[in-house]
């Protein structure tokens, strides 16, 4: 339980701290999502500078070819699970 209490004391520090790094991409989000990205909550169709509060830099980034998409890996998958063309 005190781990369960380090970690989400850990994690919303961290979002306070993007929170500031990038204060005017906060203000700029509408009172659902600023409460959502506290939370370190997403939702479809929330904007990118949204998710990079809530969540951080992606630690990957893959593009789909002829799609003009990109995925954003948050966390740290098996290798054989990435997604990285050529």
């Amino acid at each position: 339980m005190l781990s369960l209490l380090l970690f989400v004391g850990c994690e919303s520090s961290h979002i306070a701290a993007r929170r500031q790094a990038y204060a005017a991409d906060y203000a700029t989000l509408t009172a659902e999502d600023k409460a959502l990205v506290d939370r370190g909550q997403l939702r479809q169709g929330m904007s990118t500078n949204a998710v990079l509060i809530a969540w951080g830099q992606p630690t990957t980034i893959s593009t789909i070819p002829h799609a003009q998409r990109a995925i954003c890996h948050l966390g740290v998958l098996p290798k054989e699970n990435r997604h990285n063309p050529a």
